[in-house]
């Protein structure tokens, strides 16, 4: 138990606590019919005519896998690497290094752990999930409610296609005040506000019970 509490470990306790946190945080997001993953996915900005950028990130498997699964596996990596590190010095050199060196030694193997497991996520997340478009380019385009009941200043779970047919989950609330939209309403996205979109009824499509599985 020393060997966790030592100070020179402490990065990669730190490290494990906020990857609980995370988790649930997504659980109670869930619960509460939020999508803390589709949002944190709609606050990544869509880099265009940047190859470097674009490479570093299609290397990382933005795009095609939630930000929020690559962040988890990138603090598992990364505090699994630091212990693993600090376990190999105590045994090796008879004491550890310092936590600012281990930590760098660390983050290479959070990255590759990003890298590796990223690979298969990839293969099993549906890739019409994507958020890897531009934010503009929803405006205008029709969604329909599929989690919560949005209104004046609460957001909930729109599902909305893209250009290319793929599914997307925006967070969206009335634009206009009074407003309500339940489980199954049809409306269509207007503006970009904050982190959550703006959205009016569609007045051209009846509502429906039960969203249809995307």
């Amino acid at each position: 138990m020393d060997f966790f509490t030592a100070a020179p470990t402490a990065p990669f306790g730190v490290a494990a606590l906020v990857l609980v946190g995370l988790v649930l945080l997504e659980a109670i997001g869930l619960l509460l019919a939020l999508n803390p993953s589709a949002l944190l996915d709609d606050l990544i900005p869509h880099v265009e005519n940047d190859g470097a950028v674009d490479g570093l990130l299609g290397w990382l498997h933005v795009g095609r896998v939630p930000v929020l699964v690559l962040l988890l596996v990138l603090l598992t990596g990364f505090s699994l690497g630091g212990y693993g590190v600090q376990w190999i010095s105590l045994n090796l050199l008879g004491d550890y290094l310092s936590g600012t060196l281990a930590s760098l030694a660390a983050v290479p193997l959070g990255f590759l752990s990003v890298r590796w497991f990223g690979t298969a996520l990839g293969r099993l997340v549906p890739h019409d999930e994507s958020s890897a478009v531009s934010e503009a380019s929803f405006i205008g385009r029709g969604g329909l409610i599929t989690g919560g009941i949005a209104r004046h200043g609460m957001a909930a779970q729109t599902l909305v296609k893209d250009h290319h047919g793929r599914s997307h989950y925006l967070m969206v609330e009335p634009d206009r005040d009074g407003d309500q939209f339940a489980i199954g309403t049809p409306i269509i996205i207007v503006a970009k506000q904050g982190a959550f979109f703006r959205g009016i009824r569609d007045p051209q499509i009846q509502p429906i019970l039960k969203p249809p599985l995307s």
